[in-house]
């Protein structure tokens, strides 16, 4: 069945028909009509509206940024009371981390994967012998 719609298109009903009616741009031809109508009230609205979206995201950026800010202050800080075990484990190991080598940094990552991340391995140390100096280090800062 074919048949036409108001401005004298073919609409074919039964093949997308009422898809294309939905999204025939109807709403794009209003706004066009509003602003052609209106104009210093549509160019007002639009920049109204991308002024607010710009504060808005404004507004979230300079949030995040702050809570940042704030979070590596208070980690710069030594964390206070909130610091847990862990974290001045962390701490203690990036401080090692910066004072060493990038050899000494290899060859610390490669002891440390044999000694904690390999399935089996002996969490207390290779062989059960003494703890590396960079062990030491970290509990040493850390405790």
């Amino acid at each position: 069945e074919e048949c036409r719609d108001r401005e004298g298109r073919r609409d074919q009903r039964g093949r997308g028909g009422r898809a294309r009616r939905m999204f025939d741009g109807t709403s794009a031809r209003q706004a066009r009509h509003i602003a052609g109508k209106y104009p210093k009230s549509s160019a007002a609205a639009l920049v109204l509206g991308t002024v607010a979206t710009c504060v808005m995201v404004g507004a979230i950026e300079a949030r995040d940024r702050l809570d940042a800010t704030r979070r590596a202050a208070a980690g710069a800080r030594g964390g206070g009371a909130a610091t847990t075990p862990e974290e001045a484990q962390l701490r203690a190991m990036l401080e090692n981390a910066r004072e060493s080598t990038w050899r000494e940094n290899l060859e610390n990552a490669a002891d440390a994967q044999g000694r904690f991340m390999m399935p089996g391995g002996p969490a207390g140390g290779a062989g059960g012998g003494e703890a590396p100096g960079y062990v030491r280090r970290i509990e040493e800062r850390s405790g």
